[in-house]
């Protein structure tokens, strides 16, 4: 069972990641410069690769840490700005593609006909979908795909982020958007900081938006962002 996490200490966790944030860049830089060198052992190269992938992830929660202590303190500020969905999750996917081939994981965008233009902060909904595909790349196994639609109609934007992966138990669907509900590990064993949802959940609400899962085990989930439209 998740421990839940008292509100109140949201301040002192944004203290804290923002200290946390400048020694993580210097370990992570020095860390990437060593793996440059070639008189490094096989051995010695593994050792450092390890570190190398748990700076990164301690640097991820450090982050997610930083966006959680913005929303509960009620500093998530939106700037908004007339944008195609279609573009953000065009960009997205670029960011991605690298880690899902790695898997060997396929990963492409659809776009409905008419653009899916909404009134939304840029950089808010970037990191929203950053956040679902790479949950979806985690949870994929080889050979899986993963497709990412934007489409408009009846008075809303939607953001779909549907794969083929292990799929939710139902029971823990619920449990998804809560703070650290979500902190399960990927199919090879990829570190989740159980913040990423809750983040989305709330980017969505701020742009007077929501978002739905629909899952079902070992046939994958699809995770979809409903918008206000853009008249």
């Amino acid at each position: 069972m998740k421990p839940e996490f008292d509100p109140h200490t949201a301040p002192m966790v944004g203290i804290v990641a923002h200290d946390l944030r400048g020694p993580l860049s210097v370990i992570n830089a020095y860390t990437e410069l060593l793996l440059t060198r070639r008189t490094l052992s096989v051995t010695d190269a593994g050792y450092i690769e390890q570190i190398a992938k748990a700076g990164h992830f301690m640097m991820a929660l450090t982050e997610d840490m930083l966006w959680f202590s913005t929303i509960e303190n009620g500093r998530l500020h939106l700037d908004r700005q007339s944008v195609d969905l279609g573009d953000l999750a065009e960009a997205a996917v670029a960011m991605a593609r690298l880690g899902a081939e790695t898997k060997g994981i396929t990963i492409e965008t659809a776009r409905s006909h008419d653009p899916a233009v909404a009134s939304v902060d840029p950089l808010k909904i970037a990191r929203l979908l950053n956040n679902l595909i790479g949950n979806a790349v985690k949870f994929s196994t080889e050979g899986g795909s993963i497709r990412i639609t934007a489409e408009a109609g009846k008075g809303r934007a939607r953001l779909i982020v549907a794969d083929r992966g292990c799929g939710i138990a139902p029971g823990r669907i619920g449990q998804l958007f809560q703070p650290f509900g979500g902190g399960t590990s990927g199919t090879l064993g990829e570190p989740s900081t159980g913040l990423g949802l809750y983040i989305c959940s709330r980017v969505a609400e701020a742009h007077g938006g929501r978002i739905e899962v629909e899952s079902k085990i070992g046939e994958g989930s699809r995770f979809i962002v409903t918008l206000p439209i853009t008249d």
